[in-house]
């Protein structure tokens, strides 16, 4: 028997606000996965340089040396990594979109932003000025938004279900959305960024 097929959403720009609760898998998430290759490769990639700087012109010994080395901080920075996502955020992360007529709003929510509480406070307290700094910027970015006006660009990655809201071929924001949620919320985005620029154009 032939069910029917029930409409895709179709939100509107003018309206209620739009509210979105997703869960993102940090480990299964290319631009997430590509971030994280950054963030730890380019640490090992100037400490490899350094070491090489120092004992230039090297020789195989010491390059097998600096390899021992590299593979030795690689590997803890990896340990700490499946620690800190693993055990402290189960793999997971936990975040609330508002999306309205003027823009788009993400922050933490959930156990994600009662575990980044307690982590930033903790490095805000122990006394050391290089946990300080980064509790402190952490606890800054617990929020983020951009206003339709300020982008030009819907770039929608429906495989792995995040948009991409660019201005000027720069990311202004990337949004990552529930599956089942992934048609509306770009829907929405490209209706608003329309209307946004029209209204300028008037």
């Amino acid at each position: 028997m032939n069910r029917p097929s029930t409409p895709d959403p179709q939100p509107h720009v003018q309206g209620d606000p739009l509210l979105i609760d997703t869960r993102i898998t940090l480990f299964g998430n290319r631009l997430i996965l590509k971030q994280l290759g950054l963030a730890f490769g380019l640490p090992v990639l100037l400490l490899a340089t350094l070491l090489i700087a120092l004992d230039w012109p090297p020789d195989p010994e010491a390059l097998r040396g600096i390899g021992t080395a590299l593979l030795i901080v690689v590997g803890v920075l990896v340990g700490l990594l499946l620690i800190g996502v693993g055990l402290v955020y189960g793999g997971r992360y936990e975040y609330h979109y508002r999306l309205d007529t003027k823009g788009i709003e993400g922050q933490t929510s959930g156990r994600t932003k009662r575990t980044n509480r307690v982590v930033n406070t903790l490095l805000m307290l122990s006394g050391r000025p290089g946990p300080m700094g980064a509790g402190m910027l952490a606890a800054g970015r617990q929020r983020e938004g951009v206003t339709w006006e300020d982008v030009d660009q819907v770039v929608p990655h429906a495989k792995d279900h995040w948009i991409d809201l660019r201005e000027n071929g720069h990311r202004q924001m990337a949004v990552f959305c529930p599956k089942e949620r992934f048609d509306e919320m770009l829907s929405y985005a490209q209706r608003a960024v329309a209307r946004a620029h029209s209204d300028e154009s008037e």
